[in-house]
């Protein structure tokens, strides 16, 4: 899922958007604009020596330089801010979106108004600030049924337009409900299924997914419910004899959403030793090893930060019939961070196989259809594509129908 440019009124707030979608430092322009105590790149450099030479767990002195922003500025200064404190830091690189979260959370606590604060948010780091406002705004309302969860995303969803907005807020739902239920992952999927369309219920499938594999395995800070003891949850989270859980208890409708995400959980017990990530993906159900594999890239493009040479080494670990999804998995990541199809491309021109390449620009292609509605802009997206792939990525953005040769269409 690519994510949509938003569309912003006033010159600071484009200034600030050019420094996250590029990390390109815009010192003067934007403090100018918002006031004394905002500039993005003081306030990083405050943070980073303060807290880049810990030795050990970061995140606490991380977030207490910038939850406090968004009182100051608004979730725009901690994102910005944000972006170039993990500009300078690797390892804030690698967990954006959990400090992405806990701005979110905070910026809703401080306004209390669901579609204010999203749309105040930004989509940098995976929009993890999206999903921490919905998140906080079901721990504060307490509140689920089915008028609640279908109202939520109304503003940003329109008859048959699928766009990167609408996605955030069913994705961020799945979230907010796996947290608004202690972690009970059933529940939060059933919350999920009161939603009217099937985009939408897997949209939020994934979020829910997502949350239930984050907080069993990686540390989380500024967001409530967080330290409940294990023996006190109502559903067990992961389970080391059994890789395919908790996809294995599960009914059918969830698996292809719950086996992308799996592979997160397959990591964690191989300690990220890709080739028996790989190996172990290989025992998936067959019908969902391609979900699996998808996964496996995305997971690969974090853990490599950027690395576009070591992540396609990496997919090297999957075996042949699947390493196309791998490629999949990596660029469609890499243009989640980002928000940026160039940089997918960017990804697309360093693979030397022809099919993977193919493949690699056609997922470019479908990203492009979240991030623009309107076809003639898709043109210039696919256009600076390598010549003898344009319509891979065309046919990806669903400008042609009729796949070109040589690429196959799944």
């Amino acid at each position: 899922m690519g994510a949509a440019l938003i569309a912003v009124a006033v010159l600071t707030l484009v200034v600030q958007k050019e420094l996250w979608r590029t990390g390109k430092a815009v010192p003067d322009a934007a403090a100018a604009e918002v006031g004394p105590g905002t500039d993005s790149i003081a306030l990083a450099k405050l943070a980073l020596d303060s807290c880049s030479k810990i030795d050990g767990d970061k995140i606490p002195c991380y977030e207490k330089h910038l939850v406090p922003l968004v009182d100051r500025g608004g979730p725009k200064l901690a994102m910005g801010t944000l972006m170039q404190v993990a500009n300078g830091d690797r390892d804030v690189r690698g967990f954006g979106h959990v400090y992405a979260h806990a701005i979110g959370i905070h910026a809703f606590d401080a306004d209390k108004n669901v579609e204010r604060t999203f749309s105040s948010c930004t989509d940098a780091f995976q929009s993890g600030c999206y999903h921490g406002v919905i998140e906080a705004y079901f721990a504060s309302t307490g509140k689920v049924d089915s008028q609640s969860v279908r109202e939520l995303c109304v503003p940003w969803s329109q008859p048959g337009v699928y766009g990167w907005l609408r996605f955030q807020c069913a994705h961020g739902l799945g979230h907010g409900l796996t947290m608004h239920y202690e972690h009970n992952l059933v529940s939060s999927l059933k919350g999920c299924d009161l939603l009217v369309e099937d985009w939408d219920r897997q949209s939020c499938y994934g979020g829910a997914f997502m949350e239930n594999v984050v907080d069993a395995t990686e540390p989380h800070h500024g967001m409530p419910g967080m330290d409940m003891p294990e023996e006190k949850r109502s559903f067990k989270q992961i389970d080391k004899a059994d890789y395919n859980y908790p996809c294995s208890i599960l009914p059918e409708r969830y698996l292809t959403t719950c086996y992308q995400n799996q592979v997160s959980i397959i990591m964690y017990f191989d300690d990220h030793k890709m080739p028996q990530v790989a190996k172990d993906c290989m025992k998936v159900p067959e019908k969902y090893r391609y979900m699996c594999f998808t996964g496996f890239g995305t997971d690969i493009n974090s853990f490599v930060v950027g690395d576009h040479l070591k992540g396609i080494d990496e997919c090297t670990n999957v075996p042949e019939k699947y390493r196309d999804w791998c490629i999949i998995g990596v660029v469609k990541n890499i243009i989640d961070v980002s928000a940026k199809t160039a940089d997918g491309v960017s990804f697309c021109q360093k693979v030397d196989d022809h099919h993977l390449k193919a493949r690699c620009y056609e997922a470019v292609g479908e990203e492009s259809v979240s991030l623009e509605q309107k076809p003639e802009i898709r043109e210039k997206f696919c256009a600076v594509s390598e010549p003898g792939y344009i319509d891979a990525c065309r046919f990806g953005a669903r400008l042609i129908t009729v796949p070109p040769p040589g690429l196959t269409a799944e």
